[in-house]
């Protein structure tokens, strides 16, 4: 930290834009887990910001319970996913 000033890290990914980075370097989700504004790329657990849940507006709790959760939500995503391209 710079006197009186504040330094910013950002996590910069490949190929996911800065915009989808926020505060925390967490990222953007919808309500899918799926990364704001990138088509096929999720992210789940506390690198992910859904704010989808009215009860959560900034986001959920990054613990080890939200990203099991998480992680059954879109194993059973993709499964729906599968079977409705087959």
């Amino acid at each position: 930290m710079l006197f009186g000033q504040q330094v910013l890290k950002v996590l910069l990914l490949e190929g996911i834009d800065a915009a989808a980075i926020t505060r925390g370097n967490r990222i953007i989700v919808n309500g899918f887990n799926e990364v704001a504004d990138h088509k096929d790329i999720y992210a789940i657990g506390d690198i992910a910001l859904m704010q989808t849940d009215k009860a959560f507006p900034n986001g959920h709790p990054g613990v080890a319970q939200v990203a099991l959760q998480q992680a059954s939500n879109l194993a059973e995503n993709f499964k729906r996913m599968s079977a409705k391209n087959h």
